[in-house]
């Protein structure tokens, strides 16, 4: 059986990668690296999607270079997104 909470996170997932064209065709360029976080962006056109990853034990601070919306939840982050641990976020700059 599976697990509820996971099919909906990855049905968000599915639904957000059909709608950004960026996710679907867009050109892949990492942005940051460190031990245990990264962050990427996918650009197709005007479209830009950003991902950053967290598999670290703490939270990691990922500076932004506008402000940007998470299509999980949409809030809007400023100048900066605080990914928890062993979690993700992506964003829609604006």
């Amino acid at each position: 059986r599976w697990d509820g909470e996971l099919r909906v996170l990855f049905r968000t997932l599915v639904g957000i990668r059909k709608k950004e064209t960026a996710l679907r065709r867009g050109e892949l360029r990492f942005v940051a690296a460190t031990d245990r976080a990264f962050s990427f962006v996918r650009e197709w056109a005007e479209e830009r999607v950003v991902f950053c990853g967290n598999a670290g034990d703490r939270p990691t601070v990922f500076p932004l270079d506008r402000s940007a919306r998470d299509l999980l939840t949409g809030e809007l982050h400023r100048s900066k997104v605080v990914v928890p641990a062993k979690s993700f976020v992506f964003l829609k700059p604006r």
